[in-house]
This record gives structure tokens, sequence and C-alpha cells, in this order.
């Protein structure tokens, strides 16, 4: 958590804490079953696939919101898994974006899986739809197995995120399409998954002159 807080100033850089312009403007309309209280709510909508469960934190701040797309970590299998990354990382971390979090649980083994992209698409576009978010301000993170689903999301949606924060995760073989701002977090103490290739896909991204 705090390792993640120490990306504030990278994404105030930025522009993710900015205030976006037309604040004030009217909400979006809303159903009675949609939450707008802050907090956490676990909720569920139909996919193309099937029912697709998700974990929202909701900010107390008005009008269109940053969103951050939050991608759990391995082990998954009881209900609304992706709840317990949120509220214990993403959301303490980047509390003063005051952002709206979504924490989608994955539908395949991982997120690299294509009913998992296709997933996460699909509550991105859900998201958008049923809360007051702005575009220009997605960011993408995850930690472990959400790590490199990180990196993976952005290669597949490049044009949905403006900056990703992959924690403990491999990088791809191949960087050198990447073009978003990138703060990648890794413990050189990780003894599951090295911090060897993030090191190197980093040293990579800079070469390239990648933010």
């Amino acid at each position: 958590m705090d390792a993640l807080r120490h990306c504030l100033p990278v994404l105030l850089m930025l522009g993710l804490l900015a205030v976006p312009a037309g604040a004030d403007a009217k909400k979006k309309k809303k159903g009675p079953a949609v939450p707008t209280d802050p907090g956490l709510h676990r909720l569920t909508f139909d996919g193309t696939a099937g029912p697709v469960r998700y974990t929202v934190s909701l900010p107390e701040a008005d009008g269109p919101r940053p969103l951050v797309l939050s991608l759990h970590y391995a082990g998954h299998g009881t209900e609304w898994y992706g709840a317990g990354l949120v509220e214990a990382v993403v959301e303490p971390g980047l509390r003063e974006l005051a952002s709206i979090i979504v924490g989608p649980d994955c539908l395949g083994r991982t997120w690299a899986d294509a009913s998992s992209e296709a997933a996460v698409a699909e509550v991105l576009d859900h998201v958008a739809a049923t809360w007051s978010v702005d575009p220009q301000r997605t960011l993408v993170t995850g930690y472990s197995m959400g790590g490199m689903g990180t990196w993976t999301m952005v290669q597949e949606f490049p044009d949905r995120f403006a900056a990703a924060i992959p924690m403990a995760g491999r990088p791809p073989a191949d960087v050198t399409s990447w073009t978003l701002p990138t703060y990648a977090l890794h413990s050189r103490d990780d003894e599951f998954i090295g911090p060897g290739p993030t090191m190197q896909g980093v040293e990579k991204l800079q070469g390239l002159g990648a933010r």
C-alpha cells in the first residue's frame, strides 16, 4: 500500500489527480439497483459470456472521476475475489485520486485468457455507462497474476488507459510498441516472481524513451 502511494506524484504529473473540466456536469441516470453511496460494493452484471462479478469502490467526490481497473492475484475461486486487492491495497494506496475503482473477478485461469480480456472490456464499458467516469483518466494496476494482467491489458487495449502500475508481474518479452506511462513496482526480495524480468523490461522501455 505504501509503495502504491508513492505513485501519486507520477499520477499528478500525468494529470490523473487534476479536477476535470465539467466536474459539475449532470450525473448519468442510474437505475434503482445501482449504488451511489461511497464505499465498497459487490455487484454483478450480465456479460456476453454470462454473469460477471465485480467489486466497485465509489468515492465521495462528484463529477467525472478517474477510473482505476484493479486486477487481482491468483488463487481465485471464491465470489468477488477481486475485493481483496481493492480493499487492502488499491483503494488505500490511491485514495487521493478520489477515483472509481473496479475489481472484476477473473473469468479464465489468467488475465491473458480470451474470456478474461473480453470480460474486462465489458466491465470497463459497464462502469463508464453506470457512473460518471472521465475516459481520459483511466489507470490499470494489478498484483502478481494481476501485475502480469496489467501488462497484458495495456497491450490488448492500449487506447483504454492513460497509465499503468504493474506490481510484481512479469512484463512481455517484446515492449518495443509500449508507449503508455508506466510505474512498475517489484520487490527485490520477491521469491515467487523474481524482479529480474521487470527490471529488464523497464530498462528496455527507458532505452526506448518511454515514460
